[in-house]
């Protein structure tokens, strides 16, 4: 992500490598990450995020709220709604994003579970 002369505008470059113009109105996470479950790949419209992440065909969304996203993620159902895939396959979690935007961390759980099940780090850069 690049700023412009506006303070409160950045240029970005979609997945699909189109560049555009936006007021940031909040933390922007869209864009490549490194995480322990594989890469994952978000998109970003306001403040609604969703994305698709290499473990097991997996796919969250879900709502940024301040530095916060909380989300719903599925995996083994690809292209599918989060209700459509098994029981097994799916829960929720958050991610709290860095000031510098370069990382989020947080936890995720199962949908019948009443803990976090474990933690879930995307990182900007390459992990050494």
């Amino acid at each position: 992500m690049e700023s412009s002369a506006a303070s409160d505008v950045y240029k970005r470059q979609t997945l699909d490598g189109e560049w555009t113009l936006f007021e940031k109105t909040g933390p922007y996470v869209a864009g490549r990450w490194f995480s322990n479950f594989g890469m994952v790949d978000l998109e970003q419209e306001g403040n609604k995020v969703w994305g698709t992440y290499q473990h097991q065909d997996g796919e969250l969304e879900g709502t940024l709220e301040g530095n916060r996203l909380e989300f719903k993620w599925w995996e083994g159902a690809r292209g599918k709604p989060y209700k459509r895939a098994k029981v097994g396959n799916r829960g929720v979690g958050y991610f709290v994003v860095a000031e510098n935007e370069k990382s989020l961390h947080g936890e995720w759980r199962y949908e019948k579970s009443k803990h976090w099940d474990g933690e879930w780090t995307l990182t900007a850069d390459m992990p050494r």
